[in-house]
């Protein structure tokens, strides 16, 4: 495969710093594989651009009082690969992904709990991301 650029992540929902997540995750892919040279976007062949479409967080389960004890959340992303003329190399299409996570006992640390399951998330897709742009180079 020829000179890869992998873009940060743009983000498109409301959810600041979620793209971070993403970006970490989709470079530690690439570059764990060793199959794929990433360089600077001044050498490379071809650039990879992520954008996060959705981001959700919903209640998924209740106790008896009626407050959430689970949450799902829910993330779609779109990937393209394009050449440094711009040419479409290949398209994900929409990526979608999900992960749920209990209410800790103190709900000061629910956002900590949310951002856990992102980054599982987030690790999840990026291998997808790698696993699809390599089967279509084969």
């Amino acid at each position: 495969m020829p000179g890869l650029f992998i873009e940060v992540v743009r983000n498109e929902t409301a959810e600041v710093g979620i793209e971070k997540l993403f970006t970490e995750s989709i470079y530690k892919e690439f570059i764990k594989s060793k199959s794929v040279n990433i360089v600077k976007k001044d050498n490379s062949e071809i650039i990879l651009h992520t954008t996060i479409k959705n981001y959700s967080v919903a209640p998924i389960f209740f106790n008896p009082s009626g407050f959430p004890i689970q949450y799902r959340v829910n993330v779609d992303i779109h990937s393209v690969l394009r050449s440094k003329t711009g040419d479409l190399l290949w398209d994900s299409e929409l990526l979608h992904d999900a992960n749920e996570y209990f209410v800790p006992e103190n709900v000061l640390d629910i956002k900590r709990d949310e951002w856990r399951a992102v980054k599982h998330l987030s690790d999840n897709i990026a291998e997808e991301i790698y696993d699809m742009l390599l089967e279509s180079f084969e």
